[in-house]
This record gives structure tokens, C-alpha cells and sequence, in this order.
């Protein structure tokens, strides 16, 4: 049994060899994937430094130039990553840009809106503004009831009739 084990084993490492082999073939023969593993390399190699010779720590999540380094290292290793597995070729790149902006206007059209209602409902001026502005100013009148009707007094020209 233990020399099953053994067989297997060697198999599987002659299996990984092979394997090991066809990268270093595509390697040899493959210009562009050699300039993806060389930018992985070079940009990963910018992050560590960036990061290893950072004096705060937590100023790293507010530096912009490593996140773009860090992206531009992530996309060389995804790329080389799909060259070599030719897994994850259907899955569409991330989108980056635009995003963000998109949020905060959204966010401040929201707020603003939010804002503009409050105000209508609490207070009174507001709501009289808005009101005469979509609907006219109201007019303002006063009542007067009408005159009062001709009593039927004897000997007046009514009451003959």
C-alpha cells in the first residue's frame, strides 16, 4: 500500500513537471506575456517599497499613487494569471473610473432634496413661497354679506303687488 502511495506521488510530480515545463515553453515563446510577468513583477515591487518604507501606516489608505501603483500590479498579475490558466478569460475587467463622482452627486442630489422638504414642511414661509411660486399668489378678499333685502313695510310700492 505504501508502494501505491509512492507510484502516485511520483506521478502526480511528473504531472507538475510537465506543467512546469509548458510555462517556461510559453515563456520562451510568448513576448507578451514575458512583459506582463516583468510589469507584475516591477509594479509589485513599487507597492512593497511604497508600503515597507511607509513612516504612518495610516496615511497608506489616503495615498493615491500607491492605489494606482497597487491597480496597475493587480492587472499585470491578473493578466499573466489568464495567459497561463486561460481561466477567467469571460470575466469582464473592472470599471474604475466615474464611479465615485457619480456617487457624490447622487448623494448630493439626494441631500438637497431631503433638505428642500424638511424646510417646505417645517416651516410656514417656505411652504407660502413654494405654494405662490408653482400656483400664483393667493388673493386675499375680504367677505361682505350681501345688502340686506327691502322689508314688506305697509305702504311700500312691494306690498301692493
Amino acid at each position: 500500500m505504501a508502494k501505491k502511495n509512492k507510484a502516485v506521488q511520483a506521478l502526480d510530480g511528473s504531472a507538475a513537471i510537465g506543467e512546469v515545463q509548458n510555462i517556461i515553453k510559453r515563456l520562451i515563446e510568448d513576448e507578451e506575456l514575458r512583459e506582463a510577468v516583468g510589469r507584475a513583477i516591477e509594479s509589485s515591487r513599487s507597492v512593497y517599497e511604497r508600503v515597507s518604507s511607509a513612516k504612518k501606516p495610516s496615511k497608506l489608505l489616503e495615498d493615491k499613487k500607491l492605489q494606482a501603483e497597487a491597480i496597475e500590479a493587480f492587472d499585470a498579475i491578473r493578466t499573466v494569471t489568464i495567459s497561463l490558466t486561460g481561466v477567467g478569460k469571460s470575466l469582464p475587467a473592472p470599471k474604475r473610473k466615474g464611479k465615485k463622482k457619480r456617487r457624490g452627486f447622487r448623494r448630493l442630489v439626494l441631500l438637497v432634496g431631503a433638505g428642500g422638504t424638511v424646510a417646505v414642511v417645517a416651516s410656514d414661509g417656505v411652504r407660502s413661497k413654494v405654494l405662490d411660486a408653482l400656483f400664483g399668489a393667493e388673493e386675499e378678499f375680504e367677505y361682505s354679506p350681501p345688502p340686506a333685502a327691502p322689508t314688506d313695510a305697509p305702504g311700500s310700492p312691494l306690498s301692493a303687488v
